[in-house]
């Protein structure tokens, strides 16, 4: 079975918010067609969403009770 390092699981966040803009980018000013466009968006958006709310949980975790909490909320 693989090892996942710490590293690995810091890295992806940044990972999925440069294929996101790399597939804004590509889908710019195109005619994809709606199955594309609507599971390339689903998949894209919720990738984002959670590499946001991973950053989230890390500032969370750094500024303490009452700011993490409304960062954490904010995202969500």
């Amino acid at each position: 079975m693989a090892r996942v390092t710490r590293a690995a699981v810091e890295l992806w966040p940044r990972v999925m918010l440069v294929a996101a803009a790399l597939v804004l980018v590509w889908a710019w000013g195109q005619d994809v067609g709606p199955p594309v466009g609507v599971i390339g968006g689903a998949v894209v958006l919720v990738g984002t969403v959670l590499a946001a709310l991973r950053q989230a949980e890390a500032v969370a975790h750094k500024v303490g009770e009452p700011f993490g909490t409304l960062a954490v909320a904010v995202v969500v």
